[in-house]
């Protein structure tokens, strides 16, 4: 299965550091709209996550 290996792959990378990866965490479930509009604006880095 290439996804699975692809998966593995990247795994590895992030484990010796050759790939790096981001999220933008918001607060509150009343901020998931402030934080959608702000993911469609390009103002996140990476994952666009919303902690409720």
């Amino acid at each position: 299965d290439r996804a699975s290996e692809a998966f593995q792959q990247i795994l590895e990378w992030i484990q010796k550091g050759k790939m790096k990866y981001s999220e933008t965490v918001t607060e509150g479930f009343e901020n998931t709209i402030t934080a959608f509009i702000e993911m469609l604006q390009g103002k996140n880095l990476g994952k666009a996550i919303v902690k409720v």
